[in-house]
């Protein structure tokens, strides 16, 4: 419950209980303050003092400068700020304030999120250059890798070739010196069946028939050289 004090004659009196200050029936023009109050105010601006004030009139003689100063109290109580209007202000001030501060902070937000998105895509363009450039270099290592095949390949051919003619030619000089040995050894065969002074028939036989055993084996090499030539030709 408030407490109320008085301004009377230049004393200031109470605290007072409203009960207390409603019994002592002051005049409309008391000053009155109470707690919470902004300042000192006439009592007849209080409604629970309304009916119960004191209602007969001054003094004429002191009526004009009561009247004044009544007034001028009442002008300055109404010049002073009141703690609602003032609170409402710092409130509606904050308010702007924060909202202020709050835009700030989602500008500075949506930058740094612009920044990030950049570096973002400005890292991923980069990824897909090396991506296609990796790409590229891949195809390129597997171009080259399939023109030294085919050159491999191409002079693996030739290798082959060349060697299949090393041993064709071989072969065919080796079956050339056959016939010519086995015309040597057929020469031979002749000499041998022709009669010799001091050779018995034993000894003819035996020459003979080694003589024919070497005809052929020359005979054979040259049928072996014959199938190898036509295998390679």
């Amino acid at each position: 419950m408030p407490q109320y004090y008085t301004h009377i004659d230049g004393q200031q009196e109470g605290p007072y209980t409203l009960q207390q200050i409603q019994d002592l029936h002051i005049s409309p023009s008391t000053m009155v303050w109470h707690q919470g109050a902004a300042g000192w105010v006439a009592a007849r601006h209080f409604p629970e003092l309304q009916l119960h004030l004191h209602c007969s009139p001054p003094p004429i003689q002191q009526l004009g400068h009561n009247a004044l100063e009544v007034e001028m109290r009442e002008m300055l109580s109404a010049t002073k700020p009141r703690k609602p209007v003032i609170s409402l202000a710092l409130a509606i001030a904050a308010m702007f304030l924060v909202s202020i501060l709050s835009y700030i902070n989602y500008r500075v937000q949506a930058a740094k999120y612009t920044h990030i998105q950049e570096r973002l895509d400005a890292q991923e363009d980069d990824i897909d250059e090396q991506e296609a450039l990796t790409t590229t270099l891949i195809q390129q290592q597997n171009q080259i890798d399939a023109a030294r095949q085919v050159i491999a390949n191409s002079q693996q051919v030739e290798i082959l070739k060349t060697r299949k003619a090393l041993a064709l030619k071989g072969l065919q000089e080796q079956y050339q010196k056959s016939l010519e040995r086995l015309a040597i050894e057929q020469m031979k065969l002749s000499e041998i069946k022709e009669f010799q002074l001091l050779r018995t028939k034993a000894q003819k036989q035996e020459q003979l028939a080694l003589q024919q055993e070497l005809i052929r084996a020359t005979k054979h090499n040259i049928a072996k050289l014959q199938a190898q030539i036509a295998h390679y030709q």
